[in-house]
């Protein structure tokens, strides 16, 4: 399914697969500034909504972005996702079909509350059919929860004798992790701290990863069209010194 993008157009693309961070302490950003739960959520509705602009505008076939941390919602769960829908209501229908964007939901998405679940099923069902460009939200997701359980897929496998140790490769791995029907990023943009979080731990291995080291709700569309459009030419840079 992916080897058309590599040379869709006429020539290599920039990039196939970006992942974004939008992950972070919600809880100290509502201390520092005049934002509440819900103007958070609208926020970061507002912000996803830029970048799946930017995909289009860049022919980026593969966007994946991070939203919800399973880590991070912890025990105080229903707080956490109370204003979720507000994130999701910023993907306009209109806009999805129009750039014919399959949605996919990565990670534990299933355990949500019934409203939050009802309204991921139908961005899968409205954009089932579509392939020209792909959306990836990771929501409720940890990196460690998706190596868990394909290393459980595996086990199965081989209880059942339909594989052995010996035949498990790095491509038994990915075909296993929730990200299994998409090419691992080329660039990842790390909101918010210095560290990946677990953010596509397996997938991470050989991308290029840039911290912006500013919070997430400071984050933009406009910012990740710089990162983009300067981002090849710094890459360039470092390879040669």
């Amino acid at each position: 399914m992916f080897s058309r993008l590599l040379g869709r157009g006429g020539g290599q693309k920039q990039f196939n697969h970006v992942a974004v961070s939008l992950e972070g302490d919600d809880t100290e950003y509502i201390k520092k500034s005049k934002l509440d739960e819900n103007q958070l959520a609208i926020r970061k509705g507002k912000i996803l909504s830029e970048l799946l602009d930017a995909q289009t505008k860049f022919d980026i076939p593969i966007l994946s972005v991070f939203l919800l941390s399973g880590k991070r919602v912890g025990t105080d769960f229903s707080s956490k996702v109370k204003y979720f829908n507000k994130v999701l209501d910023s993907l306009s229908f209109e806009f999805l079909h129009k750039n014919q964007i399959k949605v996919s939901p990565i990670g534990k998405w299933y355990e949500l509350p019934n409203e939050l679940v009802d309204t991921i099923k139908r961005l899968i069902d409205e954009t089932k059919d579509y392939d020209r460009f792909f959306l990836n939200l990771c929501v409720y997701y940890t990196g460690q929860s998706e190596l868990v359980d394909a290393a459980r897929m595996i086990a199965r496998r081989i209880k059942k004798g339909m594989l052995t140790p010996e035949d498990i490769t790095k491509q038994t791995i990915k075909e296993d992790l929730y990200s299994s029907h998409f090419l691992a990023p080329e660039l990842m943009i790390i909101n918010d701290s210095c560290k990946l979080n677990g953010f596509m731990l397996w997938d991470s291995s050989d991308a290029c990863i840039h911290f912006t080291k500013i919070p997430w709700p400071n984050f933009s569309g406009s910012e990740f069209r710089r990162i983009i459009n300067e981002y090849p030419t710094r890459h360039i840079k470092t390879k040669a010194i």
